[in-house]
C-alpha cells in the first residue's frame, strides 16, 4: 500500500493535498464534534440536545461525516480468533 501511495504522490503531487486535507479535516472534525457532544451532554438544557440531534439527523452533515470517515480512516482488517 505504501508503494501506490509513493507511486501516486510522485506522479500526482496534487494527490499529496489532497491527503493532507482528508487527514487535516480528519483530525480537526472529531475532536470537535466529540467535544460539543460532551459539553452539550453535560449541560442542563435540553434544547441544545434538540438541536444538536437536529443537525447530526440532517442530510449534509451525515454525507460529510460518512465521506469524511470513509476516506479519511485506516480500515484495518478484523483480527480472526482461532478456535
Amino acid at each position: 500500500m505504501e508503494e501506490i501511495i509513493i507511486g501516486l504522490i510522485t506522479k500526482y503531487p496534487q494527490t499529496m493535498t489532497v491527503f493532507a486535507i482528508m487527514g487535516l479535516l480528519r483530525a480537526i472534525f472529531k475532536p470537535i464534534m466529540a467535544g460539543v457532544e460532551t459539553y452539550i451532554a453535560g449541560s442542563e438544557s435540553k434544547q441544545d440536545d434538540e438541536k444538536l440531534a437536529k443537525i447530526k439527523a440532517h442530510k449534509a452533515y451525515k454525507a460529510f461525516a460518512w465521506v469524511l470517515d470513509y476516506t479519511a480512516s485506516i480500515k484495518l482488517p478484523k483480527e480472526k480468533k482461532d478456535a
